[in-house]
């Protein structure tokens, strides 16, 4: 495990309130970059456009929810894949989860106008029936755009992670989700938070907090990359649609800056296909 990347008090706060935002921990420079990579990339406008059924699994994910979504296991040396392996990130995400951890999976994702990304839950909720017998797990929101609430910020309830795991489930025109009558208490009882994000800024969010979107009523776009990671001791007890460990390779630093190919990632590179059964 790398130095520390975060102050002790940084790390205080993540363990009290499941979640962290650290400002300014990119550089403007750098999201443009990588926003500019790719727009300039023909495979991408087409392929976070067409709607590939990223569904399919009956048990988690509704039908009928339109989302823009890009996900995919290996990062990769194309210039998303650098920035899940930075220094800094996976040296945060260590530091926050006590442990070596290893990349997990990565997606892009947009609210679209007029709907909620994604319905109350814990990533656990779902990441549990994939054999991660524990919650060690994490998430790094990174903005691609202005994340506020009228273009559907993500919004985390601070120290839901203290609940443990939630029993989710599926309501017929949803996602997974828990129940409507727990989550009124929960939001009657704990504080939520709207994380509205400037480009540059980051959330670091544990697995186990629970978080949804503001609904977009902006007409604008809320681009983001959300790079997950679990830790070694994790290792998944069964295969399925993400990876086992896999020691993960650090890049510097610098590498967004210093990164000079224009390429992209091919579609066979995302995860089309979520058929697994649950681990009951």
């Amino acid at each position: 495990m790398a130095k520390n990347v975060l102050l002790k008090k940084e790390f205080d706060y993540f363990q009290n309130k499941g979640f962290l935002i650290k400002r300014e921990f990119l550089k403007k420079e750098e999201i443009e970059k990588i926003t500019n990579t790719m727009k300039k990339d023909p495979n991408f406008k087409s392929l976070f456009n067409k709607k590939v059924d990223l569904n399919k699994d009956k048990h988690l994910f509704s039908k009928n929810l339109e989302r823009k979504i890009l996900l995919w296991n290996d990062p990769g040396d194309d210039i998303l894949g650098i920035t899940s392996r930075l220094e800094k990130v996976v040296g945060a995400m260590e530091q926050l989860l006590v442990d070596e951890v290893y990349h997990y999976h990565s997606k892009i994702t947009d609210v679209p106008f007029g709907r909620s990304g994604w319905s109350w839950h814990q990533d656990y909720g779902y990441w549990y029936h994939n054999g991660c017998l524990f919650p060690d797990m994490g998430s790094l929101f990174i903005p691609l755009e202005p994340c506020l609430v009228e273009n559907g910020c993500m919004q985390i309830i601070s120290e839901s992670h203290k609940l443990g795991r939630i029993d989710h489930f599926k309501p017929e025109e949803n996602d997974l989700t828990i129940h409507q009558e727990r989550l009124e208490y929960i939001l009657k009882n704990m504080e939520r938070v709207d994380c509205e994000l400037n480009v540059g800024d980051v959330l670091f969010f544990h697995s186990n907090s629970l978080h949804s979107s503001n609904t977009n009523t902006s007409g604008k776009t809320r681009l983001a990359l959300l790079c997950c990671y679990n830790t070694k001791h994790n290792n998944p007890v069964r295969e399925h649609h993400h990876p086992r460990y896999k020691k993960i390779t650090k890049m510097h630093n610098d590498s967004i800056m210093s990164f000079n190919v224009n390429i992209f990632k091919k579609e066979s590179d995302f995860v089309k296909n979520r058929t697994s059964t649950p681990l009951k």
